[in-house]
């Protein structure tokens, strides 16, 4: 019985061996695409300040749109003045199976946070009359050299979501009822 060597054995399987280097490389590519663009899951906390989706309601109901206005709150949860993180001014709101560009309104032009202090960021999105908003990606550029963008998406907000006509009965505190 003859030996095959490892210069046979490749000669025979170059097909095996060229479909297995692409792999490779669209694996590498890959990875190095998701590291440039990283996703962080609102609630999430940037250099002390905690960002948290609080609500989305109806601005404006139209009579085949409606103007949603979707409620995050920022707020220093350290010890010191932290800085703002730097948000871009355009969003992306996915609805149904739609997604559709949105704009960041702040509160106030506040470059920094006192301990305590709150900030609260609107995201203003027009969707068609039938749709509700189901999650909000807003991209943060961090501050310094070669600061990636990051894009915060939060987590389900349709729970947080108001409808228009939708009447919220006031809840009974529970206390000497």
């Amino acid at each position: 019985m003859d030996e095959i060597t490892f210069g046979q054995l490749l000669l025979a399987n170059g097909m095996l061996v060229t479909i297995v280097s692409a792999a490779l490389v669209v694996l590498a590519v890959a990875l190095l695409v998701r590291r440039r663009r990283r996703f962080r899951r609102m609630p999430t906390t940037i250099d002390g300040v905690r960002i948290e989706p609080q609500g989305a309601v109806v601005d404006e109901d139209l009579v085949i749109e409606q103007n949603w206005r979707i409620t995050l709150l920022m707020h220093n949860v350290t010890r010191k003045p932290a800085a703002v993180p730097a948000l871009r001014p355009r969003a992306v709101v996915a609805a149904g199976h739609n997604q559709y560009a949105a704009t960041v309104y702040l509160e106030r032009e506040v470059r920094e946070l006192n301990p305590g202090d709150a900030l609260v960021v609107w995201v203003l999105v027009r969707l068609s009359g039938d749709e509700e908003p189901r999650f909000v990606e807003l991209e943060h550029t961090p501050t310094g050299v070669g600061g990636r963008v990051v894009t915060l998406r939060s987590r389900s907000i349709a729970s947080l979501a108001t409808p228009p006509n939708r009447h919220v009965a006031p809840r009974a505190s529970g206390r000497g009822h």
